[in-house]
C-alpha cells in the first residue's frame, strides 16, 4: 500500500501529524526530515513513573496523558484502533484528530481526513493527492469537504458507505490519532499501546510508550532523543 500521510501513523511521522501537511507549489521546496538519535531510554512495570501509576485503568491513565500535553501538541497515537463499518464509529469522530478510511487491503485511493478546530482541515488519498472534497468528482450528490463541520462528517459518510460505488472504501476505519483536548473514548481500553512525544526545553524530544494488557497499564518506556 501506498503511503504518505498515513506513514504518519507509524510512530516517526504521527508524533505531529497535523503538522504532516504538503504545499503544492511550482517548485516545490525539499526539506529534509529532522533526524533523532536515542540518547537515553529506560522501562518501568511497578510503580509510579512519569506521572503514570502502573496497574491504573485506561481513564486514570488518559488523565495523565492530558496533563502532560497540555503545553503541547494534543495528539496521543492509540494503536490498533481499527473498524469495519461506519456504525461502529458513532459519536466518535470528533475525539480524534484524523480519520483513515480504505479497502481491507490497502489501495492508493485510500481517504484521509485531517481536523482542526472541529473542522476539516484538509483532505489526502493514501497516495498523497491533495483533495478539496471526497468524492472528487461530479457525480456524487453527497461529499465531505475541507472546512466542513467535524459533526457533520458521520452522517455523510454513514450515508456514502451506504452506496456501492463508495461502500468499499469503508471496509477498513482507523482512528488513531486521539485528540488530548476531547473526552476519553472507552474504546481506547481495548488498545494494547499508546504512545506520544512532545518537545523538551532543551532541543531534545521525549517519546513515551504506554503498554496495556486488559485495560490496565502493564509498563511505561520512555526515549530521550537528540538531534544530529
Amino acid at each position: 500500500m501506498k503511503k504518505i500521510h498515513l506513514a504518519c501513523a507509524l510512530f516517526l511521522g504521527i508524533l505531529f501529524v497535523i503538522g504532516c501537511e504538503k504545499e503544492e507549489t511550482e517548485n516545490p521546496i525539499i526539506v529534509e526530515p529532522q533526524q533523532w538519535r536515542e540518547i537515553a531510554k529506560d522501562s518501568i512495570s511497578s510503580g509510579l513513573v512519569e506521572g503514570f501509576t502502573i496497574g491504573a485503568n485506561a481513564t486514570e491513565t488518559y488523565q495523565v496523558v492530558q496533563q502532560r500535553l497540555q503545553s503541547h501538541t494534543p495528539n496521543v497515537q492509540v494503536v490498533s484502533n481499527i473498524y469495519h463499518k461506519m456504525e461502529d464509529i458513532a459519536g466518535k469522530i470528533g475525539l480524534y484528530n484524523a480519520l483513515l478510511f480504505d479497502e481491507e487491503k490497502g489501495t492508493g485511493t485510500g481517504v484521509q481526513l485531517y481536523f482542526e478546530d472541529d473542522r476539516i482541515k484538509s483532505i489526502y488519498t493514501n497516495d498523497g493527492k491533495q483533495l478539496n472534497s471526497w468524492p472528487n468528482n461530479n457525480f456524487s450528490p453527497m461529499r465531505v469537504n475541507v472546512g466542513m463541520e467535524v459533526s457533520r462528517v458521520y452522517p455523510q459518510l454513514l450515508a456514502l458507505s451506504s452506496i456501492n460505488q463508495y461502500a468499499r472504501k469503508f471496509q477498513r476505519i482507523s482512528l488513531f490519532s486521539k485528540n488530548t483536548n476531547k473526552d476519553f473514548d472507552p474504546a481506547m481500553a481495548r488498545s494494547p499501546q499508546w504512545y506520544f512525544a512532545h518537545s523538551e526545553a532543551d532541543g531534545k524530544q521525549k517519546r513515551v510508550h504506554l503498554y496495556f494488557e486488559e485495560g490496565k497499564l502493564l509498563s511505561v518506556v520512555t526515549g530521550i532523543y537528540a538531534p544530529y
